[in-house]
């Protein structure tokens, strides 16, 4: 650990106090020889009827969202606007994540309400390439009864 962080440049005192907090969360994260492993309880699903909770929370809408804006960023049928500051792919996908949840009843806050940072900007002629992505990034959500 200590030599990563001298690849990284970091300042001494800045290693001395990422170790105290490693150290701090050890008995947290650690299992020792001889214990048993704690069972994985999994992400909580949420309660409620809203879409949010019927699509099973965070999760599962943000590997969807993963999936759209990888495959469209992909297509080179349809122009994403993309800069290296505020559009780029990981700003995109956390707040258009947060969008979606907020939409779907979910907890999340729209830190960038009408910005354009949070939409994805697809051009209307790239309209029925949308949906079409869209429903293969959703092949995972529990289908509609």
């Amino acid at each position: 650990f200590n030599g990563v962080c001298a690849e990284f440049g970091l300042a001494p005192d800045v290693i001395d106090d990422l170790n105290a907090l490693m150290i701090s969360m050890e008995m947290d994260c650690v299992v020792y020889p001889g214990e048993p492993v704690p069972p994985n309880p999994g992400p909580p699903r949420p309660t409620g009827s809203s879409l949010y909770a019927r699509l099973g929370g965070v999760y599962p809408i943000a590997l969807f969202v993963d999936r759209l804006v990888d495959a469209l960023l992909d297509d080179d049928r349809v122009d994403v606007p993309m800069d290296t500051q505020k559009r780029n792919e990981s700003s995109l996908k956390y707040l258009f994540t947060e969008l979606l949840c907020n939409v779907c009843g979910g907890p999340e806050v729209v830190t960038a309400k009408g910005c354009d940072e949070t939409k994805l900007l697809v051009p209307k002629s790239a309209w029925r390439i949308f949906i079409a992505t869209a429903e293969v990034a959703a092949d995972h959500f529990p289908r509609a009864t």
